[in-house]
């Protein structure tokens, strides 16, 4: 069964983390952010410049990955497939338009994609370290990365810029999602914001609902 995703590719590592990949092999820029400017226009704005289809063929022994050039930092064609051969993907085809074409066995990509659970999983500890976002106590979610839950610190939430964090974590857990097979039209991230101290959920934003409004 071949599935088209299109989805937003500009805030995780893809194809690296605890592989070894050379990073700069691929696409990790963060989205640009403007004192004062909305997380949602941050978040259209990146769509527009960072959009990509991946396809999903998954077969009986096999399973090809056809990724966009979007997901790599322009990257020499000769590094690119030195780095998935890494991973142990068996076949590499470097396409017209800048995408490239994996083919491995479905071992290997059930690996891959527990990568992408790992990187995901780190983002979140480092999350509520409090190092970069001092307002959030700690994450919550579930083990398909559809439902989050930030604990936070109302107060210093609200006054600050922590709900970047709600993008980032929307973008990182969508290409899990599409990796994982889910289709585009059901792919959806839902976080709620819940105060520390009353336990009271303040705030939920439904990805990619939010960015259509």
């Amino acid at each position: 069964m071949k599935k088209t995703f299109v989805i937003v590719a500009s805030a995780i590592l893809i194809l690296s983390g605890c592989s070894g990949t050379d990073k700069e092999a691929v696409n990790t820029n963060s989205p640009q952010v403007e004192e004062g400017q909305p997380a949602t226009e941050v978040a259209k704005e990146n769509a527009d410049d960072s959009k990509g289809t991946v396809e999903v063929d998954e077969g009986l022994l096999t399973t090809t990955l056809t990724l966009p050039s979007s997901f790599f930092n322009e990257a020499e064609p000769a590094t690119v497939i030195e780095n998935a051969k890494k991973q142990g993907v068996k076949e590499v085809t470097s396409n017209e338009d800048g995408s490239y074409t994996y083919t491995m066995t479905n071992k290997v990509y059930k690996k891959m994609l527990g990568d992408i659970a790992a990187t995901v999983e780190e983002s979140m500890t480092s999350l509520k370290s409090g190092e970069a976002f001092a307002s959030i106590k700690d994450v919550e979610y579930d083990k398909n990365f559809s439902e989050f839950t930030l604990v936070v610190d109302k107060e210093a939430f609200q006054s600050s810029m922590d709900s970047f964090a709600a993008l980032a974590i929307s973008i990182s857990a969508m290409m899990y999602q599409t990796f994982s097979g889910v289709e585009s039209e059901a792919l959806k991230v839902t976080i709620h914001m819940k105060d520390q101290a009353t336990n009271e959920v303040f705030d939920t934003i439904v990805y990619p609902d939010t960015l259509e409004q």
